[in-house]
């Protein structure tokens, strides 16, 4: 062992990759690269509004909370707060029991077909 440690310290070349291990090695540079493409292609879609849906506020509810619940991952739950207020034409932030509000519902660009079908499905 020792031999084989200080034949590469000193210059040997190591062995050489078998056929099947470079095989393995080429997929998995594939998988990776498709990955990366798939990821890529994700992040540049936008999200848009697809729909609105109605919420029925009950004692407790604010606001933030409900934008927190149709915050999309990735976007700041703060825009659909700001939303939800503009839409709703809410003064103050204030919320009362039994008021329905109007939420923005966010997917990705391309989605809009996907949820209307979706939408028929469940009726």
């Amino acid at each position: 062992m020792e031999y084989e440690v200080n034949q590469i310290r000193h210059g040997a070349t190591p062995c050489r990759l078998k056929k099947n291990q470079m095989q393995i090695l080429r997929i998995l540079f594939l998988v990776l690269l498709l990955t990366i493409t798939l990821i890529t292609i994700h992040n540049n879609q936008k999200l848009i509004i697809l729909d609105y849906e109605e919420w029925y506020v009950v004692e407790g509810d604010t606001v933030s909370y409900i934008a927190k619940i149709f915050t999309p991952v990735g976007m700041d739950y703060r825009v659909i707060q700001e939303q939800i207020i503009m839409i709703n034409g809410i003064k103050n932030g204030l919320i009362m029991p039994g008021e329905i509000l109007l939420v923005p519902i966010y997917g990705l660009e391309g989605d809009e077909i996907g949820r209307s079908q979706m939408d028929k499905d469940c009726s």
